[in-house]
């Protein structure tokens, strides 16, 4: 064994000594056992495919630790060593050493094999954050605190920021501002630039694209779709849909759905939902819903052009048209839908104030107040109720399609209603002497009764209801409604009242020219006579005293003329029994 040691390792030698000594007069050199010419591109070919299987032999690169590496006097480029404190090899690029990595641990750009979950992996095993880049330009990072991924996204510019997700092309890109913090932006400039920002979410192209308030706080919004929230300008905004609230905001306000408030450019803590939802700026739920500051519209065109605040729509097109009023409440469809201008009006059913540009009007049913146009301060309770002229003011209808015909005028029903208006305790009027002043006693009484005339008489309902022009109107609202109304006229007017002509009484009481509260005289062509039945109470009770104070003259003079008659009595007794006494 030894004897064939020796002779190997004198073999070798000799075929070193061999090499080298056709290494001088070479241009390569070949070290092989099999007498092989070096390969004619190899300044050094080394090869043991001589050598038998258990005798191969290999190549020794020289080893060192990393501190013999790095402390080498400058070392040439392309010197190999093997580093024995990170066991790698490692060669030197002309600038700095640099790791050469096994096939395993190097990412192949046609593809890779062989992985194990959990082991292999692309990234760092320290803080230092992953950088990738585009034509040599940074287009994304991954660090502890930002994820951004898109040329020129917001972590291939800044520097100073954190919590930052971006994905996109100059997506929040940035300037650096030392409070842009906390923001997560996806899509093709998303949130660009937004120079002084936190707390803000963008997912869609262009979303927040111009930051429109300087370097003011721009924070804690939320936009999702194409140019939503394009021009914010402000804070605590929420904008979702395709172009929603795109011409930007003040703050504290709300759009949720394609182009819901797509022009408004200063609406502030308002709501819009809906397709084209506050167009032109407030707020509203539904197609083309709006309504200024603190306002809110629900349903299809409601509040569409509402600049103010304070106006409520629920309804399609419920204060469709209303721009610079204010404090408006509609309920129902059509409700106050031509209203413009004006402030504080109430409405709750379909079509009700449908027609108003008044302010402070209340009604309350299907087309309540519905002609009312110009008149203020009207309250209408009923179906259809209100006046049919639109300019008086003051007056209340109660009940199904009741028609005040004069300002300041409260009416109860229709004609079909007579006389069942009542309740449980008489009506009370305000009358406190500390409240009025012109006091006189100059109440007629007799002199007044006497002058009216009762009369008993059949009520024309027909007439009456197209006088007021309730018929009209509920003709041309409902035709199968006034069908069934209509039927009832004939029995009403069956039925005989007791009361008063109205002329007649306003005549006695001209004459005599006070209780001229007994009448109401028409002032318009559109109103008609009324009585006030209650207030002859007090010519009654003036016309009670009137004969209490006869009574008691009469049964004074009655007293003294039965004096008189008893004392006659007496004497012409007396007289009688002297004649027929006999003499003494």
């Amino acid at each position: 064994m030894k004897r064939l040691a020796h002779t190997a390792g004198h073999t070798m030698r000799s075929l070193l000594f061999a090499l080298l000594a056709q290494a001088a007069c070479a241009q390569n050199v070949g070290i092989n056992v099999t007498g092989a010419a070096p390969h004619a591109s190899a300044l050094l070919d080394v090869d043991a495919a001589g050598l038998p299987a258990n005798g191969k032999r290999a190549l020794l690169i020289p080893r060192m630790t990393a501190a013999d590496r790095i402390a080498l006097p400058t070392p040439a480029t392309s010197l190999l060593v093997y580093d024995a404190t990170f066991t790698s090899f490692w060669y030197y690029d002309g600038t700095t050493w640099l790791e050469w990595a096994d096939h395993l641990n190097t990412w192949k750009i046609l593809g890779n094999a062989g992985l194990t979950a959990g082991t292999h992996f692309i990234g760092t095993t320290d803080a230092m954050p992953v950088n990738l880049r585009v034509n040599n330009a940074m287009a994304g990072i991954l660090s502890q605190e930002v994820t951004s991924f898109g040329v020129r996204s917001s972590s291939a510019v800044l520097t100073n920021v954190t919590d930052h997700v971006t994905f996109g092309y100059e997506a929040l890109p940035g300037t650096g501002a030392p409070t842009q913090d906390a923001n997560t932006a996806v899509g093709y400039r998303a949130m660009y630039p937004l120079p002084n920002a936190y707390d803000n979410t963008a997912v869609g192209s262009e979303t927040m694209l111009n930051d429109l308030s300087g370097f003011a706080s721009t924070s804690q919004n939320t936009a999702v779709g194409y140019r939503a929230l394009r021009d914010v300008n402000d804070q605590n905004a929420t904008a979702i849909g395709h172009r929603a609230m795109e011409a930007g905001n003040t703050g504290y306000t709300t759009a949720a759905g394609a182009q819901a408030l797509l022009a408004s450019t200063t609406p502030f803590n308002v709501t819009a939902i809906g397709y084209q939802a506050g167009l032109n700026g407030g707020s509203g739920v539904g197609r083309g819903a709006a309504m200024g500051t603190y306002g809110h519209g629900f349903g299809v065109g409601a509040c569409a052009s509402s600049t103010e605040f304070g106006n409520y729509g629920f309804g399609y097109h419920a204060l469709n048209n209303v721009s610079t009023g204010a404090d408006n409440n509609a309920f129902g469809h059509n409700a106050l839908v031509t209203l413009t201008t004006n402030y504080r009006n109430v409405a709750i059913g379909a079509q009700s104030l449908a027609a108003t540009n008044g302010e402070r009007n209340t009604a309350f049913g299907f087309s309540a107040l519905d002609a009312v146009t110009s008149g203020n301060y009207n309250t209408g309770l009923g179906t259809m109720a209100g006046p049919t002229n639109g300019t008086l003011n003051y007056t209340t209808a109660i009940g199904y399609n009741s028609a005040p015909t004069a300002t300041g005028r409260i009416v109860f029903g229709t004609t079909l209603s007579n006389n069942l208006t009542g309740g449980f305790g008489a009506w009370q009027n305000v009358s406190d002497a500390r409240f009025k002043h012109d006091v006189r006693a100059d109440v007629p009484g007799i002199e007044l009764i006497r002058a009216l005339q009762p009369v008993t008489y059949r009520l024309d309902a027909p007439a009456i209801e197209r006088f007021t022009g309730a018929a009209a109107r509920l003709q041309r609202a409902d035709p199968s409604a006034f069908a069934t109304h209509s039927a009832g006229w004939e029995q009403a007017s069956l039925q005989r009242h007791t009361g008063l002509l109205a002329q007649e009484a306003a005549f006695a009481v001209d004459e005599l020219g006070v209780c001229t509260d007994i009448v109401h005289v028409p002032a318009t062509e559109e109103d008609h006579y009324t009585v006030g039945y209650a207030t002859l109470v007090v010519p009654l009770v003036r016309t009670v005293q009137q004969q209490q104070e006869r009574i008691a003259a009469l049964r004074q003079a009655n007293t003294a003329l039965i004096a008189r008659l008893e004392k006659l009595e007496r004497a012409a007794a007396e007289r009688g029994a002297a004649k027929h006494t006999p003499a003494p």
